[in-house]
């Protein structure tokens, strides 16, 4: 069986230490699912990141929604640098069958001109038949 509190925890400070350069993450809600009763399997994964984004943001609307579009992607180029394969454990996320679909979920956007930029995106992690 699958330790999920210790698991969520350390994919919470990876997340968080790994993207401290663009993103101030202040949530992370993970959610496992499993492919049968022992969970032992998994068979996906959903992360949910609150955050504030340090980067640029425009303020026309069609370069904000691209500029959004970025930042979300940033992010999941951070979240792919360490995923959970599919025996729970932890592993570097190079040359694995761990996949993010695309595009992430915005469930909300907080943004006020120079001073907050925060948002929640969702992800989610599946794994590729071998």
């Amino acid at each position: 069986m699958i330790n999920e509190e210790v698991l969520k925890e350390k994919l919470k400070y990876l997340i968080t230490v790994n993207s401290a350069k663009w993103f101030d993450i202040q949530d992370v809600h993970v959610e496992f699912e499993y492919t049968d009763e022992s969970r032992e399997k998994l068979s996906n994964y959903d992360l949910d990141i609150t955050f504030d984004y340090h980067g640029g943001i425009d303020l026309e609307l069609s370069e904000f929604v691209r500029d959004v579009e970025k930042m979300a992607n940033t992010l999941q180029t951070h979240l792919l640098e360490f995923v959970v394969n599919q025996e729970g454990k932890i592993v570097n996320g190079k040359n694995t069958n761990v996949y993010a679909l695309d595009p992430p979920l915005l469930f909300s956007a907080d943004y006020k001109v120079d001073e907050l930029h925060k948002f929640v995106l969702g992800y989610k992690f599946l794994y590729e038949e071998e």
